[in-house]
Order: C-alpha cells, then sequence, then structure tokens
C-alpha cells in the first residue's frame, strides 16, 4: 500500500503553495496553517509533512506555528525548511 504523506508549505503564517517555487508568487490555501494540518488528519492522514518556506529562503521563521500543528493534531510531523545547523533542529525538536 503506497503512503501518502500530505504536505503543509508555511510561508508568512500561511499555508501556500509556491509557482516554480518563487517564494513572490504565492497561491494562499488556508489563512491557517493548523486549519490545513488538521484538515488532512480529517481526511485520514497518519503524518505530516511541513516546510517552513521563510527559514529556507531566509526571510524568517514560523516555528511557532510548527509548534502549534504538533499541540493541534495528533499524527507524527516532520520538519523541513532551513534547518542548516544543529542549533536550528534543536529548536525544532524543543
Amino acid at each position: 500500500m503506497p503512503l501518502i504523506i500530505p504536505c503543509v508549505d508555511i510561508q508568512s503564517g500561511r499555508a501556500v503553495r509556491l509557482y516554480e517555487g518563487d517564494p513572490d508568487r504565492e497561491t494562499v490555501y488556508f489563512d491557517s496553517p493548523v486549519e490545513a494540518a488538521r484538515h488532512w488528519v480529517s481526511l485520514g492522514a497518519g503524518l505530516l509533512h511541513l516546510v517552513d518556506l521563510d527559514a529556507a529562503t531566509g526571510r524568517g521563521e514560523n516555528r511557532d506555528v510548527i509548534a502549534e500543528i504538533v499541540r493541534a493534531v495528533d499524527v507524527p510531523v516532520e520538519v523541513g525548511g532551513g534547518v542548516r545547523d544543529e542549533a536550528a533542529a534543536d529548536a525544532l525538536l524543543a
């Protein structure tokens, strides 16, 4: 059975998709990434992949939003975007 892992891309505190990877050309799917995560879990997702696009592009970070998602869902969460050193990894794990 295939494993499908929905992704919530987070930019400026919203759930988005970038057009051709351009952070200046986004489509907002949910104003709240927490609601996006809950949406996927309600559809049966057993794991979520979160990407902090602001951290990936050096424009900031969304760690508070990521922590809120982790508290809001009852499935494992993996995180990417801007994890370039041990300190960044430790901050996300905390």
